[in-house]
C-alpha cells in the first residue's frame, strides 16, 4: 500500500509517497470460513441450550442505542475490515484482549484500538460488570481495589470473632460444563482479590496419587504399608515425573466457591473452605 499526501505531492514533485507492506500479515487476514448478513436470509442462531438468538439480541441492544450494527460469524477479527471503513475498534474479548488488539495494531490499524478495559474506572474498566438497572443503564463493576477489601474483610471477621481467617472475592468460576458446552468465565480471574495471606499462594501440584498406589501394589507393598508411606511421604521408592496438572490455588479456591455459591438467588453470598492445602511462591 503505497500513501501520500495529495497537496505535498503536487507542490513538491520530490516527495517520498508512505510504503506500507502488509504482506506478512495477509495470512493472518485470509479467512474463508465468514458468513456475513446478506448471506444468513431468514436463518437465525439460537443457542441450544438458552434457546437465546444472541446476534438478534446484541443487534437489538446496538439499535436501541441509537446505532447500526451488524453481525458477520468469523474466526478472524480482520474480517472486520471487509465492511468498509471503521473510525475505531473495541474488542469485547476478555481473555485474549490484548492479543487481538496486538493483532489489530500489527496489521496497521490506523483508528484507535481499545478493550472494554479501558472503558470505565481502573483497574478493569467494565470487564466482570453487571446489570445492576435494566432500564436505567446503570452496571455493577467489579470493585476498584479488591485486594484491599478483601482484607479490610479479613480484619473485621478477626475483631468481631476472634478467628483468623483469609478472604477472597471470587467471580466467575474456570469450569466448562461438559454436558451443555457453556464455559462462563467473563471475569478476569476466579479470584478477583485476596487478603495478605493468600497473596504468596502459588501454583497446586503434586504427584498422581492412583499411579503412586498402583506402583506400589505391583512391587508387593501391603495396603498398611501404602496407607503408612502416603501418610509420611518416605524416601523415593517411587519415580514419578509426571505430576498432576499445577492450577492456581486461588483460581481453584475461586472456582469451587463459585461452583457451591450458584446463582445469586441461591442466597449463598459466602463460603466457607477449610483444610485446602497448597504452596507458597518460591
Amino acid at each position: 500500500m503505497t500513501m501520500v499526501d495529495a497537496n505535498d505531492f503536487f507542490q513538491h514533485k520530490n516527495i517520498e509517497p508512505i510504503k506500507l507492506d502488509f504482506s506478512p500479515q495477509i495470512d493472518s487476514y485470509y479467512e474463508r470460513d465468514v458468513i456475513f448478513a446478506n448471506e444468513l436470509g431468514n436463518n437465525s442462531f439460537s443457542h441450544p441450550i438458552t434457546n437465546v438468538d444472541y446476534r438478534g439480541l446484541y443487534l437489538q441492544m446496538i439499535e436501541e442505542g441509537g446505532a447500526r450494527g451488524e453481525v458477520i460469524f468469523t474466526n478472524n477479527p480482520l474480517k472486520i475490515y471487509d465492511l468498509g471503513y471503521i473510525d475505531g475498534v473495541c474488542i469485547g474479548a476478555v481473555h485474549e484482549r490484548e492479543k487481538l488488539r496486538e493483532l489489530f495494531v500489527s496489521f496497521g490499524a490506523m483508528v484507535p484500538v481499545i478493550t472494554i478495559q479501558d472503558i470505565g474506572p481502573e483497574p478493569w474498566g467494565v470487564i466482570g460488570s453487571n446489570v445492576s438497572d435494566f432500564e436505567g443503564g446503570v452496571l455493577k463493576l467489579l470493585p476498584e481495589d479488591a485486594d484491599d477489601t478483601a482484607e479490610k474483610i479479613r480484619e473485621m471477621i478477626k475483631e468481631e470473632t476472634g478467628k483468623s481467617v483469609d478472604v477472597l472475592i471470587f467471580g466467575d468460576g474456570a469450569y466448562k460444563d461438559p454436558d451443555t458446552g457453556i464455559y462462563e468465565l467473563a471475569d478476569p480471574h476466579p479470584a478477583i482479590g485476596v487478603s495478605s495471606g493468600l497473596k504468596s499462594a502459588g501454583l497446586r501440584s503434586g504427584s498422581k496419587l492412583k499411579l503412586v498406589v498402583d506402583t506400589l501394589y505391583r512391587k508387593g507393598y501391603s495396603k498398611e504399608e501404602i496407607i503408612t508411606y502416603l501418610e509420611n511421604k518416605e524416601g523415593e521408592k517411587v519415580e514419578e515425573n509426571l505430576g498432576t496438572t499445577p492450577r492456581s490455588a486461588t483460581s481453584i479456591i475461586g472456582t469451587l466457591a463459585d461452583l457451591v455459591a450458584g446463582s445469586a438467588d441461591a442466597g449463598t453470598p459466602i463460603v466457607l473452605v477449610r483444610g485446602f492445602k497448597y504452596k507458597q511462591k518460591s
